[in-house]
């Protein structure tokens, strides 16, 4: 048998083509949702541009809460980087197992064996709470998968390109700072300050720009 017949199925001559279809799939509904956005009639075209930034505001800003709530060095640290990385395998299946994390916690909740004994009446109150927000929690899942992640998308990959201009950029700038506690001064770097959390960067690249822009459109723009 040739070397060439023992090459995996999905990878020739260095090209994973599983990835590639995997990527044009998620560019291919990123398209069609912006089609459907701006082609919507009766809509201004700045309240459908701040949809779109408040979607993109919303998924930064959340992954970035997330980030600094969870343990350094931990399995979920490296799933909240898989968030933003613009590998669509990776970006996409990741928030399936977050949604997925979220919703067995409320099944935790929902189990009939109990700790310490409570009223008949307030059980049966919070399963039918749980239940209601388990539902809605897999209605919202669906339309992440299918909505939000691939309107999020490109700004993703804007992230992730700038987070890596500064990984691959030769040079670097200083900053030294004088503080009244600190008898001598502070020098710091501003690459390391980028790179020393890369998925808190990416998440303030795309985040913030875009959420401000989006409170800036919601309440400014009717003005103008």
């Amino acid at each position: 048998m040739s070397e060439g017949a023992t090459q995996d199925a999905g990878t020739t001559k260095g090209i994973n083509w599983r990835l590639v279809a995997l990527t044009a799939v998620l560019l291919a509904f990123t398209a069609a949702e912006y089609w459907l956005i701006f082609i919507w009639e009766g809509t201004a075209l700045q309240k459908k541009v701040t949809v779109v930034l408040a979607i993109i505001g919303a998924y930064g800003i959340a992954l970035g809460f997330i980030r600094k709530n969870v343990p350094e060095n931990s399995l979920a640290e490296e799933l909240v980087g898989d968030l933003t990385s613009p590998n669509p395998a990776l970006c996409w299946g990741t928030n399936f197992i977050f949604l997925g994390m979220i919703t067995s916690m409320l099944s935790v909740g929902l189990s009939t064996r109990k700790a310490t004994p409570q009223p008949a009446a307030l059980m049966f109150l919070s399963s039918i709470v749980l239940i209601a927000m388990a539902l809605g929690l897999v209605a919202y899942a669906i339309f992440h998968a299918l909505v939000v992640v691939p309107i999020a998308y490109p700004a993703i990959l804007v992230a992730a390109s700038v987070v890596n201009a500064f990984e691959t950029a030769a040079g670097d700038s200083l900053i030294t700072v004088t503080s009244q506690k600190q008898a001598a001064p502070v020098t710091f770097s501003l690459k390391a300050v980028a790179l020393k959390d890369k998925v808190a960067t990416a998440s303030f690249v795309m985040g913030l720009p875009a959420a401000v822009l989006a409170l800036f459109g919601a309440v400014f723009a009717p003005f103008l």
